[in-house]
């Protein structure tokens, strides 16, 4: 797992989970946009309790990368939403902006209920490249699938060579 902060802003938490091949968002407000000074140790910066979850398919992450390596539109979103149109949540994903920023917009809904949304920007600069190291969680995604395949194949080389 790794976490992207802006304090004034959001975080996005991004991980693998390899149980379910995907990839894993995890946005989260800030609690204090306006704060100033020094952070003091314990202090609880992000609303992690209210954060907003999306997951991203190997299918899907060739595409985010296409677009962030050469971006020929504006935009490129995705829409989550259980099977049949009576979902009762959606969630969609903007991704836009070309290097050196891309901004990641989560949007989720459930039926009856306000819309929720939080922003994230990847910055690429001298200091950190969030876009690099969000474009190899992507790549990792791609990799999700095979990874627990080639573990079973070992196991079953490795019962094999005993038997």
């Amino acid at each position: 797992m790794h976490t992207f902060y802006n304090p004034k802003k959001s975080a996005l938490a991004i991980s693998i989970s390899y149980q379910r091949k995907t990839g894993v968002l995890e946005f989260a407000r800030s609690l204090n946009p306006y704060h100033k000074g020094p952070i003091q140790k314990g202090q609880q910066i992000f609303d992690w309790q209210n954060k907003l979850t999306f997951t991203i398919s190997p299918e899907e992450a060739p595409k985010i990368i296409k677009f962030i390596r050469q971006p020929h539109k504006d935009s490129i979103s995705f829409t989550h939403a259980p099977t049949g149109n009576t979902s009762e949540k959606f969630s969609s994903l903007l991704i836009a902006g070309k290097r050196p920023y891309i901004n990641l917009s989560l949007t989720t809904q459930v039926r009856g209920q306000q819309k929720k949304q939080i922003t994230f920007t990847l910055r690429e600069n001298e200091t950190i490249d969030e876009i690099s190291i969000f474009m190899q969680f992507l790549h990792k995604i791609i990799e999700a699938p095979f990874i627990e395949d080639y573990i079973n194949f070992a196991i079953q080389k490795s019962h094999q060579s005993r038997g």
